[in-house]
């Protein structure tokens, strides 16, 4: 018994501090067309995963025309643990222009 109490008492004291995310947090931090990757590494730290996509170009005799350019897309996925270690999924999908700054995020939570 003497053991349960403790670690029932440090389970409570960690589900409080688990949680990362927000909605409120996400909207206040990130900001469409201004928000910069480093600005996004000081609010939520590195992402979970990073994928970089090729731009896309055609060319037709001397003109060449973009299609779309490269973005990166971060992804963060942490979850709260919550009481009696109940998971809660939540997803943040950041997209990043050539330069570095948000064109578009989503942030996806069982609120």
């Amino acid at each position: 018994m003497r053991t349960v109490i403790p670690l029932l008492l440090m389970i409570v004291t960690l589900s409080g501090c688990a949680h990362k995310f927000t909605r409120e947090k996400v909207e206040l931090a990130i900001v469409n067309g201004k928000t910069t990757k480093n600005e996004i590494l000081e609010s939520f730290g590195a992402p979970d995963k990073k994928v970089k996509t090729p731009g896309m170009k055609i060319v037709s005799g001397t003109k060449e025309y973009v299609i779309h350019k490269s973005l990166e897309v971060w992804w963060y996925s942490p979850h709260q643990l919550k009481w009696l270690d109940v998971l809660e999924p939540e997803t943040l999908k950041i997209i990043f222009d050539d330069k570095g700054v948000v064109t578009h995020f989503d942030f996806e939570a069982d609120d």
